[in-house]
């Protein structure tokens, strides 16, 4: 796929257009001229094509897009149709002239997500207009996404990267004339532009022009879909554009990068990843575009407010060494951790929870979660509210129950044991038989042996009376095993 256009005009076009090789022609369109197909203009220079644009091969929308002619990438921004010709100029603007020649509209007055040399990047306080730059929503959607580029809005000479046009994470510092630079490290870092910054009554803008030295560089600023301010250059070596710097430096200095429940992370090859309990709402494929603001849900939903037993209640996980997410509570009565935990427990609505010296805790989303650095965070340990079935089972209660069902297993078996050894027996010396009023068996020298009901003294004394009573015990033995063998 090509590489992203630099204007975008939003004129979406729901045709079958062809994706054949793009007809080139003169650098100028009248009112009576159309361009339609693969039909373009090129810039007098030929170092600019105006054509139609097709972020991915699947999508039916096109768009009337400006690309660099060498390395075919592409540009954007809305047009207005008022005016008797359009022509591409060599720099890559696109200007509309009226029949006077006059211009009325210019593509460098409008820039979306890329800043070129000689465009303006600021502020017209006639109209009140900001020209700032926007990322795309993804790398293959060109709709307006969530990070902006601009002059501050509070009326100083420094530029700001927000987030939703409402939280700043980012700053140049404001302009110093006698260096002809910004005072923070970053947007005029490098010596191979030439900056102007211009305040008067009517406006104030920024412009960068490369210096004679280096005007064969193809370059751009970029306000890219991963909330960072990029410089690019292209390399005919690769025939890629080569990242020269960014920022904010840190990726996971982006404000909300992985959106609700997303955890960001510099030390992986994909910068974010969920909670666990959680799941990309988009898909995982979908962060294959570097559009995570969309962030996790929950893949169970929590019990907070319904009656359960205790084993499915809601639970917190622990994040130890974790940034604290934004917008934190604090809850003054809560002294200790237990306490701190049973507030955050007796209140539904909250997500999270962390306690040290003073208890804070968390409702709804937790935004801008991160494990190694940045925007300030605060780390520590956080307790996250997770639904029970979301809670890993632990080594301990496994190991329980591993003993527990090892103990029925050793018990069933001495049980089954001792029935077989039973059984054989009672096959080997066959069944018994009884007498009436005592208790008789045939031990294992095959002797009748049998107890009486009689109490244990007269037992006692027949016993004492072995020498009288041996004739007539036997007899009495004979006599029993003749009525037995009936």
């Amino acid at each position: 796929m090509a590489p992203p256009p630099l204007f975008l005009f939003f004129l979406v076009l729901i045709t079958s257009l062809s994706t054949t090789a793009t007809t080139k022609i003169t650098n100028t369109i009248t009112a009576t001229q159309t361009l339609s197909g693969n039909a373009a203009i090129v810039s007098s220079g030929g170092n600019f094509v105006l054509g139609f644009y097709q972020p991915d091969n699947t999508s039916s929308r096109y768009y009337v897009s400006i690309w660099y002619n060498k390395p075919c990438s592409r540009t954007d921004r809305p047009t207005t149709p008022v005016a008797v010709m359009a022509v591409l100029l060599d720099e890559g603007n696109l200007v509309l002239r009226d029949e006077k020649n006059v211009t009325v509209w210019q593509s460098f007055d409008n820039p979306t997500h890329t800043w070129l040399p000689g465009a303006k990047l600021g502020l017209n306080k006639k109209t009140k207009k900001d020209q700032l730059l926007t990322a795309w929503k993804n790398k293959e959607d060109p709709a307006t996404g969530l990070y902006s580029l601009m002059l501050d809005p509070d009326g100083t000479s420094q530029y700001v990267i927000k987030w939703n046009d409402t939280v700043q994470y980012w700053t140049s510092g404001v302009w110093d004339e006698q260096t002809g630079a910004f005072t923070l490290q970053g947007l005029t870092e490098g010596n191979i532009f030439t900056y102007n910054f211009t305040d008067n009554e009517n406006e104030s803008y920024l412009t960068n022009r490369l210096k004679d030295t280096y005007s064969s560089i193809i370059t751009r600023f970029v306000m890219d879909v991963t909330g960072t301010f990029v410089q690019l250059t292209w390399r005919d070596t690769t025939q890629q554009w080569n990242q020269f710097w960014s920022r904010p430096v840190q990726q996971c200095d982006v404000y909300d990068y992985c959106g609700a429940f997303g955890s960001c992370s510099q030390n992986n090859s994909q910068s974010c990843s969920c909670l666990d309990g959680f799941e990309p709402v988009n898909g995982s494929d979908w962060w294959g575009l570097s559009d995570y603001s969309s962030g996790c849900r929950r893949t169970t939903p929590l019990k907070c407010g319904t009656r359960t037993a205790r084993k499915d209640q809601d639970r917190f996980r622990v994040y130890d060494n974790i940034g604290f997410p934004v917008n934190q509570l604090s809850v003054g009565n809560a002294t200790g951790l237990d306490e701190c935990e049973s507030a955050c427990y007796s209140n539904c609505s909250c997500t999270a929870y962390a306690f040290d010296s003073t208890c804070f805790f968390w409702t709804g989303d937790l935004l801008n979660l991160n494990s190694t650095c940045c925007f300030d965070s605060t780390f520590g340990t956080l307790y996250v509210r997770l639904a029970a079935l979301d809670f890993p089972t632990s080594n301990k209660t496994k190991m329980v129950a591993s003993i527990a069902a090892g103990s029925a297993a050793g018990i069933l078996f001495a049980m089954c044991l001792a029935l077989v050894l039973w059984r054989q027996r009672r096959q080997r010396i066959g069944p018994t038989r009884t007498v009436e009023g005592s208790l008789v068996f045939i031990d294992n020298h095959e002797n009748i042996v049998f107890y009486t009901e009689s109490s244990s003294s007269q037992s006692s004394q027949a016993r004492s009376n072995t020498t009288s009573s041996s004739s007539q015990t036997t007899a009495n033995a004979s006599s029993i095993s003749t009525k037995s063998e009936v």
